[in-house]
């Protein structure tokens, strides 16, 4: 029976079953009169199966149809989101995704150039552009290969006498040029030859048209190319079946047909309310509108601190992400005196196997609602994040922005999303995202940035087998780099003292990172205080 629910599915036929009724979507083009009879004659086995498939969450994940070839497509949520944000002063600079490596080898240079070409051809994503139709609705265009104007930039600089200077020049150029988000491309490369065995590698990524996992997608296909041509191997790369205007296509139609309608449900739910506020004192007045011009501060902890980590994440069935989010919270709590918070974090939302070997912009984010009680133990207050961490994960389909749009009626939101701050949290070996190819040796490189800051504040943790890299991205016109700086500090004290056996109350936790002058009053002390005011009156 499965078989001949692919075969369906192959012939451009989506089935479901709403209120235990078989319904059948299909485009005009697909018409099939042979497999609206095989559905008719198997219906009730169908039936069976997707209910069963249904049940486990298998079958919206199992099938993306192609979507009808058109002038122009629409973008997803995520996509209109930016495409929004890019209309504000320094936002489109926000949204760059730079990477500078280091290769060492021989290079054929006129070979790379080819299997670039080759990649920009595949991806469909990379020749996109985003402006208005005929309707001034913004719609994402897809360039032909013939029509799609790009070049790699090559710099020889092997003979110049100042070829460090020239380097970081055209890395500081492609870094600070702004895209057009209308006239394409929305990325740039940079190959510089430094000498006859080492080239420095510098590109740079609109977030609209990718994300992290794409980066690693890129210079997979590039090198699979690369090999292809250089020592005449085969080409093993996937086929792709779909292209990112299919998942957007995939994206509504589960919204539009209530295909995902628990997945709102429970979000709807979390978010039901009053939404607590953060109220984090800045060193300046915030301005008016949303501005993007940020700073970083750095730690690098040793191998201690990361065994510590995982002891306590493994103690209580979790993972580090799970107690670096519990950890963020009491910070916040120091700073706030807040209980309740939300949180912002990403998933990579590849969970259909069609969307591993694409580029685009897959990335969910997601938003975690926490609250404790400062006398809760905290394995307990673990196991809490943990149940919602899961919860959310197994609910992210439903779209963030569209979330914002329907909680918007019931609040204000005095920046652009329901939280300000974001948590990253990456657990990875040191070179497991660096690409290889035989002959050539990458190495990423050191260059000077301008940092942009999205939120109040991002905390960025990279956790390898010996080491812990902590990066707080903060947005400098509400904050000043001793306050991060601060911080950064007791989230690092947090990390060093915390106790493995997870049973110390979060009032000692927060005791670790408070001076004597350091007092904040407790809501609940507070509501306490009014009430023995009002006795005595």
């Amino acid at each position: 029976m499965k078989e001949l629910l692919l075969k369906i599915k192959e012939a451009g036929y989506f089935l479901d079953l709403l209120n235990d009724e078989l319904t059948i979507y299909y485009k005009k083009d697909c018409f099939d009169e042979n497999i609206l009879l095989l559905i008719k004659e198997h219906k009730a086995e169908l039936k069976l199966l997707l209910a069963k498939l249904k049940k486990s969450n298998l079958y919206y994940n199992d099938y993306i149809p192609k979507s009808k070839i058109q002038k122009n497509y629409r973008l997803s949520y995520s996509q209109l989101r930016i495409w929004i944000m890019c209309q504000f002063g320094g936002a489109n600079y926000a949204y760059n995704i730079p990477n500078v490596y280091t290769l060492k080898g021989k290079l054929d240079v006129d070979l790379f150039k080819k299997s670039l070409r080759q990649v920009i051809s595949r991806h469909e994503s990379l020749r996109t552009i985003f402006k208005e139709n005929e309707h001034a609705e913004i719609r994402q265009w897809i360039l032909s290969v013939e029509d799609f104007d790009f070049e790699l930039d090559y710099r020889n600089l092997q003979n110049s006498s100042n070829k460090k200077n020239e380097r970081n020049e055209v890395i500081k150029q492609k870094l600070s040029e702004e895209f057009n988000l209308e006239s394409g491309p929305l990325f740039r490369i940079a190959l510089i030859q430094n000498t006859d065995q080492e080239f420095t590698f510098a590109m740079i990524f609109h977030h609209i048209i990718s994300d992290g996992w794409s980066l690693n997608v890129f210079f997979k296909d590039l090198l699979s190319y690369y090999n292809h041509y250089t020592a005449s191997s085969a080409l093993n790369l996937p086929d792709l079946n779909i292209q990112y205007k299919d998942f957007v296509e995939w994206e509504y139609l589960k919204i539009d047909k209530g295909l995902i309608l628990e997945d709102k449900n429970y979000w709807l739910d979390v978010f039901n309310g009053e939404l607590p506020k953060l109220n984090l004192k800045t060193d300046f007045e915030r301005p008016s509108f949303n501005t993007f011009n940020g700073g970083s501060a750095n730690r690098n902890l040793n191998a201690g601190i990361v065994n510590r980590l995982k002891t306590l994440s493994n103690n209580f069935g979790g993972t580090v992400f799970m107690s670096i989010i519990g950890i963020v919270n009491i910070l916040l709590h120091k700073y706030t005196g807040q209980h309740e918070f939300v949180i912002g974090t990403s998933f990579a939302g590849r969970s259909h196997s069609e969307l591993e070997n694409q580029i685009g912009l897959f990335l969910n984010t997601v938003a975690l609602r926490t609250q404790f009680d400062r006398n809760t133990k905290f394995e307990t207050f673990l196991n809490d994040i943990k149940k919602i961490t899961l919860e959310a994960f197994k609910h992210q389909m439903f779209p963030l922005d569209e979330l914002m749009e329907k909680l918007k009626s019931k609040n204000e939101f005095n920046l652009n999303s329901l939280f300000e701050v974001m948590v990253i949290v990456n657990e990875k070996s040191e070179k497991d995202h660096l690409p290889k190819i035989e002959g050539l040796e990458f190495e990423e490189a050191q260059f000077e940035d301008v940092v942009y800051s999205k939120f109040d504040l991002t905390f960025y943790v990279d956790v390898f087998k010996d080491k812990l890299e902590l990066c707080l991205v903060y947005n400098s016109d509400i904050f000043k780099p001793e306050t991060i700086e601060n911080i950064l500090d007791d989230f690092v004290e947090l990390l060093e003292k915390i106790d493995c056996k997870n049973n110390i109350l979060i009032n000692e936790l927060i005791k670790i990172i408070q001076t004597e002058e350091e007092v904040y009053v407790d809501e609940n002390v507070l509501e306490l205080f009014s009430s023995k005011i009002s006795e005595d009156f």
